[in-house]
């Protein structure tokens, strides 16, 4: 527990990054609450073994259009559609953390965030091998 308490100062006072807010864009997204240094993760959490392995199960169409419109239209706006089959998080959206909630930029020079598939990436997956990013340039508080 020392070990474990010692890790989630450190990152609390060094590598706590990002908050969720209303964002400029649409509805609710990421905004750093401190600098944040190029070619950084910022949703690397503390003490990982302790985390649970984020998991998805595929929907087809058919299922995903049995939903109410309100919760497909909110499942679609955090999943990739794949023609036919959508990985949805199999804990649904309550559990996500706010690496799920990562606006698209407008344009080029506002993108400062590049997805990293797990087979590209240079530092341990993710929990449960899903997607991780990096900062592109450093990114202002």
């Amino acid at each position: 527990e020392a070990a474990a308490k010692a890790a989630l100062l450190e990152h609390l006072r060094h590598r706590s990054y990002v908050r969720l807010a209303p964002s400029r864009v649409a509805g609710v997204g990421v905004v750093a609450l401190v600098d944040i240094p190029a070619e950084t993760d910022p949703f690397v959490p503390p003490n990982a073994h302790l985390c649970r392995a984020e998991q998805s199960i595929p929907l087809t169409s058919d299922e995903l259009q049995s939903l109410p419109p309100p919760v497909l239209e909110h499942v679609l706006s955090f999943h990739d559609s794949t023609p036919g089959r959508v990985p949805v998080n199999a804990c649904g959206t309550v559990t996500m953390d706010a690496s799920w909630f990562l606006n698209h930029a407008n344009t080029d020079e506002a993108v400062n965030m590049e997805l990293h598939r797990p087979e590209q990436s240079t530092s341990p997956p993710r929990q449960g091998g899903f997607y991780s990013y990096r900062t592109t340039r450093e990114v202002r508080a």
